[in-house]
């Protein structure tokens, strides 16, 4: 789930009752943290701890030409793993705990610290301290003093990390009911100059909590990569080896 462009990665839900979002000069570090300690309160032990699901990715390339591959994943709170098809090439990537290791022919090729910025919105917030939550976001550029409501698609949403009708600066947008993230705008590249769009849908319910199915990523107003999610599973067994780089080539066959 983490495009070439940026390095990214699945939902949540709730009904936001009884608390007062502050508006303009009122906005505080509180309106967000009042959302997110809103969500963990709903899914707290009612959230998937793992997941492993097919993705179907399209590539739109700038002179029109369109290209695909079929990528492999599994994700726990902290750690996804990206088998690129054909698997037995040993190519891929592994996000482990603020690192990124880059896998070619089984062994490390590359590895930096990275913190993946889809896998914190749609996944481990919802396991993280909220404290952790906001320092995290806080480093990844999105200003959490800022939070205002709208609509996407004609359903509200909360905005997190921009003032009203600015969409040039980082910022999430929850779904204002369920509380599940349909979008992510990002400043990226040298001085953040370019501005990536992730539009997040086709929302399905498993046994514990929501999974998207369907990611669609522009950059700076051009879709450049889709991501469909099929063969999706929730809360089986994972071995712990999957997500150490040393053991890439010992570790089971999760997608069968």
């Amino acid at each position: 789930m983490k495009p070439m462009i940026v390095r990214l990665i699945v939902p949540i839900a709730l009904v936001l009752l009884s608390v007062p979002i502050p508006t303009g000069a009122q906005q505080t570090h509180a309106a967000p943290r009042t959302l997110l300690e809103a969500l963990r309160s709903r899914y707290d032990g009612d959230w998937h701890e793992t997941l492993t699901f097919v993705q179907r990715t399209v590539f739109h390339r700038p002179d029109g030409s369109r290209d695909s591959a079929t990528w492999y994943e599994a994700l726990k709170p902290g750690k996804l793993r990206i088998d690129i098809a054909p698997v037995d090439s040993g190519n891929g990537m592994l996000f482990v705990d603020g690192m990124r290791y880059t896998i070619h022919n089984h062994e490390v090729a590359a590895s930096e610290p990275d913190i993946n910025v889809l896998a914190l919105l749609l996944t481990d917030m919802f396991f993280l301290d909220v404290d952790r939550s906001l320092v995290l976001f806080d480093s990844l550029g999105f200003d959490t003093t800022l939070v205002h409501r709208t609509e996407w698609k004609g359903t509200p949403v909360w905005v997190i990390g921009a003032r009203e009708a600015d969409g040039t600066v980082s910022q999430f947008w929850l779904e204002a009911e369920r509380l599940l993230p349909v979008r992510m705008v990002q400043r990226v590249g040298p001085q953040g100059r370019a501005l990536l769009d992730v539009r997040i849908g086709g929302h399905q319910k498993l046994e514990r909590g929501w999974v998207e199915t369907e990611v669609m990523i522009y950059l700076d107003g051009e879709l450049r990569q889709e991501e469909h999610y099929t063969n999706i599973r929730s809360d089986i067994p994972l071995d712990p080896g999957l997500f150490d780089p040393k053991r890439w080539r010992l570790a089971e066959p999760y997608w069968r």
